[in-house]
């Protein structure tokens, strides 16, 4: 089933946060991005039983992998996981 949104919903979503993000290493990142993403990992952690530092993990790994910079990787991951998520939803 399609979902459709409101402009005024999709327009906070297109608003930015900044989080501070501690990193598997021990440090922390400052790191801002869309609303969207951060519901989007928030659900993740909440609702679907993913951890912060799981998320940031992969995150890493597919900025070693690919050569892209985490800033680029973290909300693609983050996108990636939950398109899954909803994808197993819709399946059952």
């Amino acid at each position: 089933m399609d979902s459709c949104w409101t402009e005024e919903e999709i327009e906070n979503w297109l608003h930015t946060e900044c989080r501070m993000l501690l990193l598997p290493d021990g440090r922390v990142l400052p790191f801002t991005d869309f609303r969207v993403t951060w519901e989007a990992f928030d659900e993740l952690i909440v609702v679907h039983g993913y951890s912060e530092a799981q998320l940031l993990t992969w995150a890493l790994q597919e900025a070693e992998l690919s050569g892209e910079p985490f800033e680029v990787t973290f909300p693609a991951v983050v996108a990636y996981v939950d398109r899954h998520v909803r994808s197993l939803g819709a399946a059952g």
